[in-house]
């Protein structure tokens, strides 16, 4: 599935940047899913000009602004038991990451289902606020 664009190196020249989607076992969190059906739902609101993947719920249905976007994330993240006093919309992967080692998930999970390879990837850039 398409969802982005990547440069190429050459100014102005993007390429199409591809994601698979997780295992249909995995639907219900497989972040290339969640996108498409989105698109899906938003399809008939979206102005044929529009090329931002998220769209204003008010009549115009313009691409939405990155403070917008953020907002959104905070709220979610807030919904989900996160701290938004220490942890921001780019800080998502570190807050889901220290949320989930203090539910009592081992590195071990965390590492399988973030796919992630090194530990040390994940203590140096993800775990702001708790001990392993």
């Amino acid at each position: 599935a398409v969802v982005s664009t990547q440069s190429t190196g050459r100014e102005g020249v993007l390429r199409p940047l591809r994601f698979k989607a997780l295992p249909s076992d995995s639907a219900k969190i497989c972040p290339v899913r969640a996108c498409l059906d989105y698109l899906k739902r938003t399809d008939r609101y979206r102005p044929a000009d529009e090329n931002k993947l998220f769209i204003s719920s008010r009549k115009a249905h313009k691409g939405i602004a990155v403070s917008t976007g953020s907002g959104w994330l905070l709220e979610a993240m807030s919904k989900a038991g996160i701290d938004t006093s220490v942890y921001k919309a780019h800080s998502m992967s570190g807050a889901s990451v220290s949320a989930q080692v203090k539910k009592g998930k081992s590195l071990a999970e965390i590492m399988k289902s973030g796919r992630w390879f090194r530990e040390s990837t994940i203590k140096k850039h993800y775990l702001r606020d708790v001990q392993v």
